[in-house]
């Protein structure tokens, strides 16, 4: 796949995901770490990671009404919010405002309920633009070259870090990321923008949703992602905080820490595009579930600088699966008529989730202090326990939706330890021509 070969809102939708990445890796990656340096406590960094996400979420159901008054409309508009965002919480570090954590707190649910509202309709708009049948191809494709965004922004953002003074340094890196995300809006309002038709049978209530979940393939698949992520939280959000408070790593440490898992994904993300494509989304679950539910007990065997770094390195090889597959599992299970609705609920339930999950590791976190050297290595391990529970209780209860090749978990298994991104995968990002 080349990018000069696809339709014209294909190639736009490449670069609004660019620059939309580049305000990810250098605004959202390092909101926990201004969190730590504003001075946020475990709690307040808890609910940095599930505050923002639930009440954003529930702006999803105000979105799904919206779409009817056009959906790249809808979308420009709320992007171009969520950009504007960013201008104020650049204010915090540079003008050292009192509680100053709880402001990020409060200024990150404006951005995300933002990036929620239009969320519905960039889910309808992108199901109806990508062909059924490149949809793996063209996402693993997307995700890879936008993916570079994240990767250069974040590890620029980690290096000024290093040596800025950190309140200019955060600043700085706030208003970057709200001019990215104002550029990514340009791009979004060159979408085209097909006509959208909705039928009253296609409505049906967020109590309507989990009424039939039993019966409910899709709300299957819905509760377990939700409950997966919630089960990630309880212990996630606090590896800023162990890292930088608890190893005392330096800021370029961090970035490269946290950078060598979205390296990973980047390299990796064509070749599980490429198998969701051929043997279907609730395979590529079912491996990279269970895979991210090793990941905790991975952080209690060591701390050092290269055995954390090969950490990230794998997470990042299952997270890619595991969030590629999540996403096309949604565009191959709803209609498009309902297709953004159903992805309302999914951030919904899912923020429920994280909220629920990151309170609990707050609870860990509080009452293990005292008992054991590291807090947030407790935390850890029961985010894996839970991990491990939620991928052997609800992976079953779900199946595939479309026809695929048929291949058995070990063959898929060995297909998955032959690749070789690391290979050719810097090569490949770095001389492809931008066409």
């Amino acid at each position: 796949m080349k990018l000069s070969t696809l339709p014209p809102s294909l190639r736009y939708s490449v670069w609004d995901a660019f620059f939309w990445c580049l305000m990810i890796g250098a605004g959202e990656a390092y909101l926990s770490a201004l969190g730590v340096f504003l001075g946020g406590t475990s709690f307040q960094i808890a609910c940095l990671a599930s505050i923002p996400p639930l009440l954003g979420a529930s702006s999803q159901i105000l979105g799904t009404r919206l779409q009817v008054y056009g959906r790249r409309k809808v979308i420009c508009i709320f992007a171009t919010l969520q950009a504007i965002t960013w201008f104020f919480i650049a204010t915090l570090p540079a003008t050292g405002v009192s509680d100053g954590a709880w402001a990020l707190v409060v200024l990150a649910t404006f951005y995300h309920t933002f990036g929620n509202a239009g969320a519905p309709a960039w889910n309808s708009l992108i199901g109806d633009l990508v062909p059924e049948s490149i949809r793996g191809e063209y996402f693993g494709f997307r995700n890879k070259r936008s993916g570079l965004g994240t990767l250069l922004s974040m590890f620029a953002a980690g290096v000024f870090l290093n040596y800025a003074p950190p309140q200019i340094g955060f600043s700085c890196l706030c208003v970057f990321a709200g001019i990215s995300r104002l550029i990514s809006a340009y791009y979004l309002s060159k979408y085209d923008d097909p006509p959208f038709h909705t039928k009253s049978s296609d409505f049906f209530s967020l109590y309507d949703f989990i009424r039939r979940a039993p019966n409910s393939n899709f709300a299957k698949f819905v509760f377990f992602f939700g409950i997966m992520n919630g089960a990630v939280v309880v212990g996630g959000p606090f590896i800023p905080l162990y890292l930088l408070n608890e190893l005392k790593v330096s800021y370029l440490t961090y970035m490269f820490l946290i950078g060598g898992q979205l390296v990973t994904q980047v390299l990796t993300m064509q070749h599980w595009g490429a198998l969701t494509d051929k043997f279907g989304n609730k395979k590529i679950l079912n491996i990279s579930a269970i895979g991210l539910s090793v990941i905790p007990f991975m952080w209690l065997v060591d701390n050092t600088f290269y055995y954390l770094l090969s950490v990230q390195i794998y997470a990042g090889f299952v997270w890619a699966g595991f969030n590629l597959a999540a996403s096309n599992f949604i565009f191959d299970a709803v209609s498009p008529a309902k297709r953004g609705r159903c992805a309302a609920y999914t951030a919904l339930v899912n923020a429920v989730f994280v909220f629920i999950g990151a309170m609990l590791g707050s609870l860990v976190v509080s009452m293990s202090e005292g008992f054991t050297e590291s807090v947030f290595l407790v935390a850890l391990g029961v985010s894996g326990v839970l991990r491990l529970a939620t991928a052997f209780i609800f992976l079953p209860k779900f199946k595939e939706v479309r026809e695929v090749e048929v291949i058995s978990h070990k063959d898929l298994l060995f297909r998955l330890t032959s690749l070789r991104p690391f290979s050719g995968g810097f090569f490949s990002v770095f001389s492809s021509k931008r066409q």
